[in-house]
């Protein structure tokens, strides 16, 4: 099922975004292709520090999780990192299911998908790809 996300209108900028739901692969995983949320927003003071940092990850670098329940916005939060560097946050849309497959013992795994650099928009920044199941690490 897909659910379509609104912003209400607020700004001229605001877009729907179509969020897919997990596909379940041939090994039994499920997959699950995100945007990263907040990127901009991992350094108020340097922004660009995150943009040049987001821009030199790979492809299938394995990004970790950590809590985040001191976050002003959402105590829930899960704040993606690589090499102990935030790169931004797991979407509130998100948030639910990722603490209710981590809470059930499943390993859920998030890996690079696709990195861009500044001439893209910062929503657009980071793209991901979550994986639960089997054997999410591959190995």
């Amino acid at each position: 099922m897909e659910l379509l996300a609104r912003s209400w209108g607020t700004s001229s900028h605001d877009t729907l975004q179509v969020i897919p739901d997990f596909v379940v692969q041939p090994d039994g995983s499920r997959t699950l292709h995100f945007p990263v949320s907040g990127v901009r927003h991992v350094d108020e003071s340097k922004p660009e520090r995150a943009g040049d940092r987001i821009a030199k990850l790979k492809h299938g670098q394995r990004l970790e999780f950590r809590d985040e329940p001191d976050n002003p916005k959402n105590h829930r939060a899960i704040i993606l990192e690589a090499g102990r560097k935030p790169v931004g946050w797991v979407p509130d849309y998100l948030l639910d299911e990722v603490h209710k497959i981590r809470q059930s013992g499943n390993e859920v795994v998030v890996t690079v998908e696709q990195a861009n650099g500044p001439e893209t928009p910062w929503h657009l920044r980071l793209l991901c790809e979550l994986r639960v199941g089997p054997d999410p690490s591959g190995t």
